[in-house]
């Protein structure tokens, strides 16, 4: 409810309610699903920024991730697996959001309206998919 509130925009929930929630300084809204220690689901929402796609489809590729391109509800996604990467989102002005610099395993990425997604976890590209579809 405090991240509801806080947040500033409407937050997208699977139907399992989220072992904790943590709120980053850029509004970026943290829903972990197991214990901090061995997370099984990270679902992040950040407002206002987009996914560095020219940093997704050339640099990662290139340093041994695999990078499978989708769509969530109609809008472009990522999935990125294999060799652990670092996902960068851009703020308005193009600059790189740092707390969207973290070490990831394999990640599905997409933009919603106001936000970007992020769902992190030991999934496959279609269990990320159907997760990802469940969001309201």
């Amino acid at each position: 409810a405090d991240a509801r509130r806080e947040a500033g925009f409407d937050l997208l929930e699977l139907d399992e309610d989220p072992d904790a929630v943590f709120l980053g300084d850029r509004g970026t809204v943290w829903f972990v699903y197991g214990t901090t220690e061995t997370v099984r689901l990270l679902v992040a929402q950040t407002p206002n920024v987009e996914i560095d796609e020219p940093f997704v489809l050339k640099k990662l590729t290139a340093s041994g991730t695999r990078v499978e391109q989708a769509f969530v509800r109609g809008a472009p996604a990522y999935f990125l697996s294999g060799e652990p990467h670092v996902v960068m989102l851009l703020d308005e002005l193009g600059r790189t959001v740092p707390e969207s610099l973290r070490l990831a395993r394999d990640v599905l990425v997409w933009e919603e309206p106001g936000r970007t997604m992020r769902l992190e976890g030991d999934l496959t590209l279609e269990e990320a998919l159907e997760l990802a579809e469940s969001m309201s």
